[in-house]
C-alpha cells in the first residue's frame, strides 16, 4: 500500500528554473532597494555579471542560464547604469535604454493601466531565451502609477508575475527607499520596511532586499 502523501506534487507555478532558486524564485519578481545614490545600480551589475558568469553570490554556487539583460528606465545607458556595467566587467549584457530609444514617445508612460504592456514591449527587444534573468532598473513606473495604492500595485504586480511566467524569465529589480527620519527611534525597525510603496509590494513579490548606507545602520 503506497503512502501518496511521501511525495508533495509537483507545483504548477514553478515550470523552470532560477540560477540560484531558493533566493530569485523562478518566475518571480526580487527587489533590490535602497535609497537614490547608495549604489543599488552598481551592486545590481556585479549581481549580474556573477549570476551569468557563474560566480558565487550571497555564498552559493548559481546553476548555469542562458542570457541575462536588463530594461533601464531612468537615464541613459551610457553616462548611466552601462557606467556601473562597465566597471563591474560586464559591458557585453544585452539591454535596452528606454530614454535612448529614438523611437519610443514617452508619453506613452502617461497610460499608467498600459505600462506593464509596454515593459513587456521593451522586454522582448532583449530576445531573451526562456530561463534567463531579467533585471529592471528600476522597478517603480510599472507598478500601477501610484506605489502607496494597495490595489493599482498589487494588480501590476500580478501581471508582471504572470507575463514572467508565460516567458520563463525571473526577474530581480531595483525599488526606491522612503525618505527616512534623521532620528533613529522614528526608522522602521526593519530596512526592508522602508521600502517605498503599499504593503502590496511585500506581499506580491518574493525576495526583498536592501541596500544600505553606513547612516541607515
Amino acid at each position: 500500500m503506497s503512502d501518496e502523501s511521501a511525495t508533495p506534487p509537483r507545483s504548477p507555478s514553478s515550470p523552470f528554473t532560477s540560477p540560484l532558486p531558493l533566493i530569485l524564485p523562478p518566475g518571480g519578481i526580487s527587489l533590490l532597494a535602497g535609497s537614490p545614490g547608495v549604489g543599488k545600480t552598481a551592486l545590481l551589475a556585479a549581481m549580474l555579471r556573477d549570476l551569468a558568469q557563474g560566480r558565487p553570490v550571497f555564498g552559493r554556487q548559481p546553476s548555469a542560464i542562458p542570457a541575462v539583460g536588463i530594461v533601464n528606465t531612468d537615464r541613459g545607458w551610457v553616462d548611466g547604469a552601462g557606467e556601473w556595467f562597465q566597471r563591474a566587467g560586464y559591458p557585453e549584457i544585452r539591454y535596452y535604454s528606454v530614454i535612448d530609444d529614438p523611437a519610443f514617445n514617452p508619453s506613452r508612460l502617461r497610460k499608467k493601466w498600459d505600462r506593464t504592456a509596454l515593459l513587456f514591449e521593451f522586454v522582448d527587444r532583449l530576445q531573451l531565451p526562456p530561463h534567463s534573468l531579467l533585471g529592471v532598473d528600476p522597478i517603480s513606473l510599472y507598478l500601477g502609477g501610484n506605489l502607496i495604492d494597495y490595489d493599482a500595485c498589487a494588480v501590476a504586480c500580478q501581471e508582471i508575475r504572470k507575463r514572467l511566467i508565460e516567458r520563463k524569465l525571473t526577474m530581480i529589480a531595483t525599488a526606491h527607499a522612503k525618505k527616512i527620519s534623521a532620528n533613529k527611534s522614528d526608522r522602521y525597525l526593519r530596512l526592508q520596511d522602508q521600502i517605498l510603496g503599499s504593503t502590496a509590494l511585500f506581499g506580491f513579490t518574493d525576495t526583498q532586499m536592501y541596500l544600505a548606507s553606513p547612516d541607515e545602520l
